[in-house]
């Protein structure tokens, strides 16, 4: 872990302090980007946005608006939330960490 800072000690064996947790955490951080809790309006009409909310994030509270929108408190990677901003128009993100601006996320590699 000297040359390595940022690697993490794994045990073959399971158990409690096997490393595994740390590892998987890492990998879903990485996957998914920092977790954010946030609350987002989202027209009803999008609900393909509001099934990948409930299946990839956890919806903490929810509420619906007399204009026909899902008000939904969720706890979601930033990667998921970049995505959902751009790929659905109405979807606001009314209260909470804000993400990046969109396209700052992935970049394609150069091409050479």
């Amino acid at each position: 872990q000297r040359r390595l800072p940022e690697a993490l000690p794994i045990a073959a064996i399971g158990g409690d302090d096997s490393g595994l947790d740390a590892l998987s955490d890492r990998v879903r951080t990485a996957v998914l980007g920092e977790t954010r809790e946030v609350t987002l309006r989202v027209p009803m009409r999008e609900s393909k946005t509001i099934s990948q909310l409930e299946s990839r994030g956890e919806v903490i509270e929810r509420d619906y608006s007399p204009e026909g929108d899902a008000l939904l408190r969720v706890r979601v990677g930033a990667k998921l939330l970049e995505h959902l901003r751009i790929a659905s128009p109405g979807l606001r993100v009314i209260e909470g960490a804000e993400p990046a601006p969109i396209g700052t996320g992935w970049k394609p590699p150069a091409s050479s």
